[in-house]
C-alpha cells in the first residue's frame, strides 16, 4: 500500500487536506507534526550559469514549519549530511541535537547489517541511557517480594474477595489459594519439581489461571 501510494504524488497537498477534512488548528499542522525529507542535491535546484560555478548553501528560515523536520542528504565527500529544524516552543536545541544523533545512530546501524531486527537496533547513546538506568532512578528502592509471598499477603488481606472471574464463575483469594495448593501438591507427587517443564492444555476459565 505504501509503495501504491507514490502514484499519487502529483496530487496537491490541499487537495489532500480537502479530502481527509482534519480538525483544523492554529497551533499545528492539519495533518502531520513530524517530516523527514531527503534533499539529494541539498536543495540545489540544479540552475547554473555558463562560465559561473554554483555553490548551495542552506538558507535559515525564522519560522519552522513543522513541530520537527529532519532533512538529509549526501555530502561532496560520501558523507550524510543531517539537519534538524524544530519549534522553539517545543523543543531546545539540545533536545533537537539529540533526535538528530539519534537518527543518524539508527542509520549507521541500519546500513552497516540491514539484516538486523528493528527490535535490535540502538536508538539512545551512551549517556542517555545513564540518565535512564541511573539519573532518574534517584527515588527509593521498593523489597523485592516474589509472587508467591506477595499473594500470600494478598490471601491475609482479603481472603474473601473474588481473585478471579471467567463470567461463568470464580473463586476467592482463599479458595485460589486452596485449589492451586492442591495441584501444586499433586505435581510434587508426580515428580515436578523447580525448573521442570508442564504442558498446560485448558481453555480460557478460572481453571488456566489455577
Amino acid at each position: 500500500q505504501d509503495l501504491e501510494d507514490f502514484d499519487h504524488t502529483h496530487v496537491p497537498f490541499e487537495q489532500v487536506v480537502e479530502a481527509l477534512s482534519p480538525t483544523r488548528s492554529l497551533a499545528r499542522h492539519p495533518l502531520f507534526q513530524t517530516s523527514i525529507g531527503w534533499e539529494h542535491d541539498g536543495g540545489f535546484s540544479g540552475v547554473g550559469l555558463p562560465g559561473v560555478e554554483c555553490t548551495a548553501l542552506p538558507a535559515p528560515t525564522a519560522v519552522a514549519k513543522f513541530d520537527l523536520y529532519i532533512a538529509a542528504g549526501p555530502e561532496p565527500d560520501g558523507g550524510l549530511r543531517v539537519s534538524v529544524e524544530y519549534a522553539a516552543d517545543l523543543f531546545d536545541r539540545d533536545t533537537a541535537r539529540e533526535l538528530g544523533e539519534r537518527l543518524i545512530r539508527v542509520l549507521e546501524q541500519v546500513t552497516g547489517a540491514p539484516e538486523t531486527p528493528v527490535g535490535y537496533l540502538t536508538v539512545l547513546g551512551s549517556g542517555e541511557w545513564g540518565r535512564v538506568l541511573g539519573g532518574f532512578d534517584d527515588g527509593p528502592v521498593a523489597e523485592s517480594v516474589s509472587f508467591v509471598d506477595a499473594f500470600a499477603v494478598q490471601v491475609e488481606r482479603a481472603g474473601s474477595e473474588r481473585a478471579v472471574d471467567d463470567g461463568l464463575g470464580g473463586l476467592s483469594y482463599v479458595e485460589l489459594d486452596e485449589v492451586s495448593n492442591r495441584w501444586a501438591r499433586w505435581l510434587i507427587g508426580q515428580g515436578v519439581g523447580p525448573e521442570v517443564g508442564v504442558v498446560v492444555c485448558v481453555d480460557r476459565s478460572v481453571e488456566l489461571v489455577v
